[in-house]
């Protein structure tokens, strides 16, 4: 398990190496995504990366290390979402 700080507050959340072999179950046949186990890994990638928890890549003994399992949560974070469109000021995106 990770503890992930949130203001005053603790949140316990599945330990990473669960939550990576859902994503790259997921990320392999994308029909797991009807799944809500799967669903909610990815969606826990991505808040543990709005708080800063976890990183796509990281300096370790000089070197970078990257992890592409939480680059793949991403980007079945994109499919799962609904496309919006966002206006602002004369613009629209």
């Amino acid at each position: 398990m990770v503890c992930a700080r949130a203001g005053a507050h603790y949140k316990w959340v599945m330990d990473t190496t669960e939550l990576s072999r859902r994503v790259e179950a997921a990320y392999a046949e994308r029909a797991l995504l009807s799944q809500p186990l799967y669903r909610q890994a990815v969606a826990e990638v991505l808040d543990l990366l709005d708080r800063g928890v976890l990183r796509t890549a990281e300096p370790k003994d000089g070197k970078w290390v990257t992890y592409p399992w939480i680059g793949r949560a991403i980007l079945l974070y994109f499919g799962m979402r609904k496309m919006e469109v966002q206006e602002v000021g004369p613009f629209e995106y």
